[in-house]
């Protein structure tokens, strides 16, 4: 279990007595980022592969069509 140590009604702001602005999507997303990197790092420490996409916007299609690739077989919607 993780808390994103958001209040309990979830709001940032407050506006003519009305909480607004939610926290928890984000705080949890970040989380949920913080998880994935730990074992991204544990993964490097092992000194095995980091099987990740790269972003297209910095010339990434190679290498994810060759993760899509090779991992086909594992992952239904890769087929």
């Amino acid at each position: 279990m993780l808390d994103n140590c958001c209040s309990a009604n979830e709001t940032a702001l407050e506006l003519g007595g009305v909480e607004l602005a939610p926290v928890s999507t984000v705080a949890s997303s970040a989380l949920l980022h913080a998880v994935l990197y730990r074992a991204a790092e544990i993964l490097h420490e092992k000194g095995l592969e980091l099987p990740v996409y790269r972003s297209s916007n910095a010339g990434g299609d190679e290498h994810n069509t060759r993760l899509a690739q090779r991992y086909a077989g594992r992952i239904k919607h890769l087929d």
